[in-house]
Order: C-alpha cells, then sequence, then structure tokens
C-alpha cells in the first residue's frame, strides 16, 4: 500500500507541475496574441501625445504672433517669419503623430484617409516654409537697400562736412574751417 500511496502521490505531483506549464503557456500565448493590440494602444497612445504637442506649439506661436503685432516697434515681416516657423514646426508634429497611427490601420480605406492627410500637411508645410524664405529674402532685400541708402547718405554728408585746416598767421597755427568747395584763404 505504501507503494500505491506513492505512485498515486508522484502522478498528481506531475499532474499539478503540468498544469501549470499549461496556465503559464496560456498566458505567454494569450499575450502573444494579443501584443500587437499592445502596441496598437501603445502607438495611438504616443500619437494623441504628439498631436498634443503640434497643436501647443501652434498655439503658442500663433499667440506670440499676436503679441507681437501688438507692440508696434517691431517690424511685420519678422511677426510673419515666427508665425510661419511655429506653424511649420506643429505640422512637423502632427505629421509625425499620423505616421504613428499607420501602426493600427486595418484597411485599405483608413490607409488612403491617412495618406491623404499626411499629403495635405506635408503640402501645407512646404507652402509655409516657402512662404517664410520668401519673407526673409523680402527683409533682406530691404535691409540691404536700407543700408545701400544710409551709405550714401553718409558719403554726402562726409563731402559736404566741414574739415579744420591749419593756417599760418603772424607767426602762430591756427586752426579754421573750411568746406571742401571753398578755396583756402590766401596769406
Amino acid at each position: 500500500m505504501p507503494f500505491i500511496n506513492l505512485l498515486l502521490e508522484a502522478s498528481t505531483a506531475s499532474t499539478a507541475s503540468e498544469t501549470t506549464e499549461t496556465v503559464g503557456n496560456a498566458n505567454i500565448q494569450n499575450f502573444i496574441e494579443n501584443f500587437e493590440e499592445y502596441v496598437g494602444y501603445f502607438a495611438l497612445c504616443c500619437a494623441y501625445i504628439i498631436e498634443i504637442i503640434g497643436i501647443l506649439v501652434i498655439v503658442v506661436g500663433v499667440i506670440k504672433a499676436v503679441i507681437t503685432l501688438l507692440n508696434k516697434n517691431i517690424p511685420n515681416g519678422n511677426v510673419i517669419i515666427k508665425l510661419g516657423n511655429s506653424l511649420a514646426m506643429g505640422l512637423e508634429f502632427k505629421m509625425g503623430a499620423e505616421i504613428l497611427k499607420t501602426v493600427v490601420i486595418r484597411t485599405v480605406q483608413e490607409l488612403l484617409i491617412l495618406g491623404a492627410i499626411i499629403l495635405l500637411r506635408a503640402a501645407m508645410a512646404l507652402l509655409i516654409h516657402w512662404e517664410v524664405k520668401t519673407e526673409k529674402k523680402e527683409i533682406s532685400s530691404f535691409k540691404n537697400d536700407h543700408d545701400k541708402d544710409k551709405k550714401k547718405e553718409e558719403k554726402a554728408t562726409k563731402k559736404n562736412k566741414i574739415m579744420p585746416v591749419p593756417l599760418m598767421t603772424e607767426g602762430r597755427t591756427q586752426t579754421e574751417t573750411i568746406t571742401p568747395n571753398e578755396k583756402e584763404p590766401e596769406v
């Protein structure tokens, strides 16, 4: 009888270990089957966070531009450049979020919609970059023209400036000022 009891205990013990292994394998199998869902949820959470960051970048850029416009001392060209840069950066964040959303695409229709959104945002970003580049060129050409005008004014004032000229009278040196168009007085 003791031998039969040992056999019975051994058989129940092996059954319990097999049951534990089966439960462990089932948990691993369940995790593997649901892994795609977990990755999809994680990607969507990251995409939503990145979209919120993009929205915040755009909102902060617009607020800064409005405040700068209310300040009369700053030229409007600089405001356009700063606003364009913040819009472009916000769109870049939003495009990154859309790319992350490609992880959870299930149908061709979802893919087409996502592709259209990405193309529209890319086109908008290119237009904003082009406008910022054009505005920078206009500002630099205006600045160059302004610098040229300033240099011309400086040259003109140098021509008409009164210059000191030393004169010798009665053994002493005196300084008299004459303009370049006048002749020196004869001593």
